[in-house]
């Protein structure tokens, strides 16, 4: 219980910081966001009670990975990641975009706090895992873009992204949010659905899918396997 408390205090802490951090953000090229024509980046990180939302989101993830995963020392940068996942789901599901500056940020939170730990602990099983497991989903939904388009390459980097943060943990983590985003997206795309529009036609962004993906994968990936 300390542990989920304590986790869920410090990402709600920096989920406050999420709007002020998409308004950070340069506003997309439409060059290279494909003619993009949706709402600015200062928009999307407004509102009233937008901080409240995005600290909550982040508190209530904080809380469930650390009632299951405990308080371990190796995955404190975890606290900075899941504010990030926040704000990536919130600009995909505003956006249609993952700005590449955010996504390539927490690349480097990652890996620095990945080799850190590996550093302390003396062992680099976890980086190697965590390599493959980047790997494995990165190249995963590399394939799906190249055969047609299916996801867009923004999706591709968040894989590569969650690739490394699940393959850290386990691989459990990684085989659980590969079945787990396909099937979150068909949920999303069934709530989100109206009569009389196509269902062929009907699109939504498949960043909030694979994250929530990744955090069932955190939480639950380990017990599910076993």
């Amino acid at each position: 219980m300390t542990a989920s408390w304590a986790f869920a205090l410090v990402c709600g802490a920096l989920g406050v910081l999420v709007p002020w951090l998409i308004r950070q953000l340069p506003e997309p090229d439409s060059r290279a966001a494909q003619n993009y024509s949706g709402p600015s980046l200062q928009a999307v990180g407004s509102g009233r009670w937008l901080w409240l939302a995005t600290a909550l989101s982040a508190a209530s993830v904080g809380g469930l990975l650390g009632a299951q995963l405990g308080w371990i020392p190796d995955l404190g940068w975890l606290a900075a990641v899941v504010p990030g996942g926040v704000a990536l789901a919130w600009l995909d599901h505003r956006t249609r975009l993952l700005p590449r500056r955010l996504v390539f940020g927490l690349y480097a939170i990652v890996l620095i706090g990945m080799a850190a730990a590996a550093l302390d602990a003396g062992s680099w099983v976890a980086v190697t895992r965590a390599a493959l497991g980047w790997l494995a989903l990165g190249g995963w939904y590399f394939l799906f873009w190249r055969l047609g388009g299916l996801v867009g390459y923004g999706d591709v980097r968040l894989a590569g992204l969650l690739g490394l943060v699940l393959g850290h943990v386990g691989w459990a983590a990684v085989v659980v949010c590969w079945l787990a985003g396909p099937v979150v997206a068909v949920i999303l795309s069934l709530l989100q659905w109206r009569p009389g529009r196509s269902w062929l036609g009907h699109k939504i962004p498949f960043g909030p899918a694979m994250l929530i993906g990744a955090v069932v994968g955190l939480a639950f990936g380990n017990p599910m396997w076993a």
